[in-house]
């Protein structure tokens, strides 16, 4: 009987897909806090308007950041249940190999 190596329990590609998903959250996280820095501004500039013009502009502007926020929120949940799939295959295929390797023993 050999010895068992990492390579033998883990794909490279399951190693790969957490830590691309891993990026891609930090991304979103990076552009949700900018949004969120945006809306603050966007809030402020309301609060000191003077003429409804400038109130409408920015009520707008709020309003498109607040789309986009809820799209960025969205995409950060399915990039996390993504991670949680890819996470569930490897348990699931870890728990398999050490039945392989039990009924082997």
């Amino acid at each position: 009987m050999g010895e068992i190596k990492g390579s033998d329990i883990f794909d490279k590609s399951l190693i790969k897909a957490p830590l691309e998903l891993a990026g891609n959250i930090d991304v979103l996280m990076k552009k949700l806090a900018k949004l969120i820095k945006l809306m603050k501004k966007s809030e402020s500039a309301i609060g000191l308007a003077k003429s409804t013009k400038s109130i409408n502009t920015e009520t707008k502007n709020l309003t498109k950041t607040q789309t986009e926020l809820q799209k960025i929120e969205k995409q950060i949940l399915s990039e996390r249940q993504k991670l949680i799939t890819s996470r569930t295959k490897e348990a699931q295929q870890l728990a398999k190999l050490k039945v392989q390797n039990a009924d082997r023993n």
